[in-house]
């Protein structure tokens, strides 16, 4: 009997949802025919029905915002478009991404906000796949238009880079620009494998000025790979181009951070041999990693006595950002011990003598500097170094 009870309980559940579901479909039905014969309330008040009882219902959304675009109320429209996108991405992208070719600045911001704000990741990658269909047929000065709403779709934007490469060589300013723009916003690895970075490179001496800082700004984005990225910026900030010249050392300022692969290649700009700018910006990258960069304290420090006052406060200023040395550099910092200049050495023993157990590896360059300087600070601060870190081992 109980198994019968739950039978029929099961029939009549599986009945509602058949009839539900008709019905749903009978309505939306009558809401298209109100809507092609012009009838805009009583298909809006079918739709807000359906909705009332599923408010991410797709087709009801799509609908919805046919009635405001047909309404010319295209701010609600793109609302509606948006959120039926949600819904199912497969259903509205054609018509959210229709928005984009809209000249009114307050429609393609609107348009551009709601692409920029979907969470889905497959709506975002459809709406990609749309904005990218569309693009093929429009005209050049709309493109920049469809490559800012493909830029905010973000990470999905890396599954499309072969079709943005090509634009990378359109003739028309605005366009190469936008294409840069977009392109840094994918995946660095993506672009390595495509072998994009060279091409990127080559418009860093783009004749127009806005292309060529927006190239400098977009390699800064492939920190993973800081080595083909560093020499395109020393060549610029070697230059002669004033305005280059600027962004590129924004550029590599801006390159550290995050990105302890580029630290080796960073200390190698600071050599005297290099011009002021390239050492001055390997600087400032450096103290934008702040303690992630304490590996390049000891070849930080000779540049406190450098010549140039803005090499040597550059100098003062990074070290007072990345803090303390780390242990792996003590053999670096014995080299500084042997350094003609008494600065250098006394900030090197005090930088050592900070290191605990780990230095015991400077104690007979300590030694015989306490023995054998002809300074009584450094002999001092040198005997009194080795006591510490003797002690340390206790």
């Amino acid at each position: 009997m109980k198994n019968f009870a739950k039978l029929i309980f099961i029939c009549l559940c599986f009945c509602f949802f058949v009839f539900a579901c008709d019905n749903t479909g009978n309505m939306l039905d009558r809401a298209d025919t109100y809507h092609k014969n012009g009838e805009y309330d009583k298909a809006e008040s079918v739709y807000q029905q359906i909705l009332k009882k599923k408010p991410d219902h797709p087709d009801a959304l799509k609908g919805m915002g046919n009635i405001r675009l047909a309404q010319k109320d295209y701010t609600s429209a793109i609302d509606y478009y948006k959120k039926a996108v949600e819904a199912d991405p497969r259903l509205a992208s054609k018509e959210l991404v229709s928005f984009i070719a809209y000249r009114e600045p307050e429609i393609r911001n609107a348009v551009m906000n709601a692409i920029a704000s979907l969470k889905n990741s497959k709506a975002k990658e459809r709406v990609a796949r749309e904005i990218i269909s569309q693009m093929k047929t429009a005209n050049q000065y709309a493109l920049p238009d469809y490559l800012e709403a493909l830029k905010h779709t973000g990470g999905a934007v890396s599954s499309f880079v072969p079709d943005i490469l090509p634009l990378l060589d359109h003739e028309y300013d605005e366009v190469r620009k936008s294409a840069l723009e977009v392109l840094s916003s994918a995946n660095p690895s993506k672009l390595k494998e495509l072998g994009v970075i060279p091409k990127i490179a080559e418009l860093v001496n783009d004749p127009n000025t806005d292309v060529s800082e927006t190239a400098l700004r977009t390699i800064v984005t492939l920190k993973s790979a800081a080595s083909e990225v560093i020499p395109v910026i020393i060549q610029e900030l070697a230059g002669t181009n004033s305005e280059r010249k600027r962004a590129a050392r924004s550029a590599l300022s801006e390159i550290g951070p995050g990105n302890k692969a580029a630290i080796p290649g960073l200390i190698g700009l600071l050599v005297p041999s290099n011009v002021k700018e390239v050492r001055i910006a390997a600087m400032d990258s450096l103290a934008a990693m702040g303690s992630d960069a304490n590996s390049a304290v000891y070849a930080l420090i000779p540049l406190l006595q450098d010549s140039d006052n803005d090499i040597n406060l550059t100098a003062a200023a990074a070290l007072n950002k990345i803090g303390r040395p780390s242990a792996d550099t003590i053999p670096n910092f014995i080299n500084l011990l042997k350094d003609g200049n008494v600065n250098t050495q006394l900030r090197a023993i005090a930088e050592i003598s900070e290191m605990g157990k780990a230095a015991i590896s400077a104690i007979d360059a300590l030694s015989e500097l306490a023995e054998t300087s002809k300074n009584a600070e450094v002999k001092s601060e040198a005997q009194k170094a080795v006591e510490k870190i003797i002690e340390a081992q206790e």
